[in-house]
């Protein structure tokens, strides 16, 4: 291991703090800031933040002089810039090398703030680069002391902040109303397809207006193709139907499912005669789930009356029906 027994501290004057004023006609004066850049050179090439206590105390007299610099004028910021030089590790990927970059802007971070007071928002984050040459003197790190930082800091947007936080306290306060509360401020349209009690699957249409809140929706479905059935020992086509109307409700939860409550009219209905045959007309609870664009629909009717013109038929308990759509919406 090299014996630091001189600080190792390159000082290299980039801008001479030139800051002579310039006084225009008007009487005003314009300051003009300078630019320092001081290098910390000779790190071991495996070590950054495991740097010896030895290299650090070394390099303390121009830590102290940076920190005091920046702690004196609070719009000076530093600008550092670590480095790796060519040398590869021999036992280990060569990746290492460029990432003790990190560790050296560490070392030097961590003493300005940590140990010196500096605040750490006048340090500017972190840019880092590989020579490519080899020598410890290309293992470094650059600290450039500017008042004109290339880019905005943590410190200018803190200002900001306070400056918009205090515009706000001044403004008067506006009503705002919000794009739910209004009620026709979504609509939706979709197509799907759903269960039915007397057939398979029959393709629906739905219709949707309100606000994400309380919506009210519309189902119409008729199936495509015809079944023959048996009634009376006569043979008949029937198709199926649906019509239904529900009001949905969604919570202010963070999940994409919906409470219905509504009502529909299931219709197995003659070709021939234009007349159902067989009739249910009740009340039905359910859910959906939102997975855009598709929404899948749960209902139950906790009890339903079949009707054969106008004679009941049979009662069913517990009844489900289960429709899929794919949905457009429009909100404004």
């Amino acid at each position: 291991m090299r014996n630091f027994c001189i600080p190792t501290l390159l000082v290299v004057l980039l801008g001479i703090g030139a800051a002579f004023a310039q006084t225009d006609n008007s009487g005003q004066t314009a300051a003009q800031g300078y630019e320092l850049t001081y290098v910390v050179q000779d790190f071991e090439l495996a070590k950054g933040m495991g740097s010896d206590a030895s290299f650090i105390q070394a390099n303390m007299p121009i830590l102290r002089q940076i920190a005091s610099r920046l702690k004196d004028n609070r719009f000076l910021f530093a600008e550092c810039t670590a480095w790796a030089d060519a040398t590869r590790f021999s036992s280990f990927h060569d990746q290492k090398n460029a990432a003790t970059t990190v560790s050296r802007y560490n070392v030097i971070v961590g003493v300005l703030v940590d140990s010196l007071g500096v605040d750490y928002r006048q340090i500017l984050p972190i840019k880092t680069r590989e020579s490519s040459l080899k020598g410890g003197q290309y293992r470094k790190v650059e600290i450039r002391l500017t008042e004109n930082p290339n880019y905005v800091t943590q410190g200018q947007l803190d200002s900001l902040r306070r400056e918009l936080r205090e515009e706000l306290k001044n403004q008067q306060p506006v009503s705002i109303t919000e794009v739910e509360n209004n009620f026709f401020s979504l609509a939706e349209l979709g197509i799907g397809v759903s269960s039915h009690a007397y057939g398979h699957v029959i393709p629906i249409v739905t219709g949707r207006v309100g606000n994400r809140t309380i919506s009210f929706e519309a189902q119409l479905g008729n199936s495509v193709f015809t079944e023959s059935k048996t009634y009376a020992l006569q043979a008949l086509d029937v198709r199926y139907t649906l019509v239904a109307g529900y009001v949905r409700y969604h919570p202010r939860w963070n999940y994409p499912i919906d409470l219905i409550a509504g009502w529909e009219e299931l219709q197995e209905r003659s070709t021939a005669y234009g007349r159902f045959t067989m009739k249910s007309s009740e009340p039905v609870l359910g859910v959906s789930f939102d997975l855009a664009p598709f929404r899948c629909t749960a209902l139950w009717t906790p009890a339903e009356e079949d009707r054969f013109g106008c004679n009941q038929v049979s009662w069913h308990a517990d009844r489900f029906r289960i429709a899929i759509t794919l949905f457009k919406q429009w909100e404004k």
